[in-house]
C-alpha cells in the first residue's frame, strides 16, 4: 500500500462522548481535562503513534466546585464503551485486555476525577452506537463530532486529530484529490 497523501480536508478530532442526558458528568470530565497535561496528552500521542498537534486548544476550564465534588463521590464506575479492534485507539491486546490511546487518555481523565472506569467491549461500532443509545453504556471512549447527533451527545476537548488519507494498493492508480475517486471502487 502506498500513502498518497492527506487530502485538503479539516483533520478529523477524536475526543470522548457522553450522552447529553448526563450534563454534570460532561461538564466534570470538560474541568477534569485540565488536569491532563499538553506534556502527558503529547506523550499519549507519541507512545500510540498519533500525530502530535501543536494547533489542539489548551483546556480552557477552571477547578471543580465542591457540589460537583460531592456529585462524583456518589457515582458508581463508570461504564466506557469502545470498539475492540480501533488501533491505536481502542482495542484488546492479546492478553485480552482493553487498551489504547483513548482508553488511556479516559482513565487519566477519571483518576483526576476519583473515579472508577468499567470497559465495555463492542464487536464494532454499530454495537457500540446500540450501547450508547441504549444507555448501557456512560461514555464512549473513541467519538468524532459526525458519531452522533449533536442532541444526543456532547464531547470532551479533543485530544487527538489526524488529517483525512487516500491510501491505494501500489502499483495502482493516482489519486491527487478526492474528484479523482469518482468511480473506481472506494472501501
Amino acid at each position: 500500500l502506498a500513502l498518497l497523501g492527506s487530502l485538503n480536508t479539516s483533520p478529523i478530532e477524536l475526543g470522548l462522548a457522553v450522552n447529553a442526558s448526563k450534563p454534570v458528568l460532561a461538564q466534570v470530565l470538560r474541568k477534569a481535562e485540565q488536569s491532563v497535561t499538553a506534556v502527558e496528552v503529547a506523550r499519549l500521542r507519541d507512545r500510540w503513534g498519533v500525530q502530535n498537534d501543536p494547533l489542539a486548544p489548551p483546556p480552557t476550564t477552571s477547578g471543580l466546585t465542591d457540589d460537583e465534588r460531592r456529585w462524583l463521590s456518589a457515582l458508581p464506575a463508570l461504564r466506557i464503551g469502545f470498539e475492540v479492534d480501533r488501533y491505536p485507539y481502542t482495542f484488546v491486546d492479546s492478553d485480552g485486555k482493553p487498551a489504547g490511546l483513548s482508553l488511556e487518555h479516559a482513565e487519566r481523565i477519571a483518576q483526576a476525577l476519583g473515579l472508577a472506569l468499567t470497559p465495555v467491549p463492542a464487536h464494532d461500532w454499530n454495537a457500540l452506537r446500540r450501547m450508547f443509545d441504549a444507555h448501557e453504556i456512560d461514555l464512549v471512549a473513541a467519538a468524532t463530532p459526525e458519531d452522533f447527533h449533536s442532541r444526543t451527545v456532547q464531547l470532551s476537548r479533543p485530544y487527538a486529530h489526524f488529517p483525512v488519507m487516500i491510501v491505494t494498493r501500489m502499483p495502482g492508480s493516482s489519486f491527487n484529490d478526492v474528484e479523482d475517486l469518482a468511480g473506481p471502487t472506494v472501501a
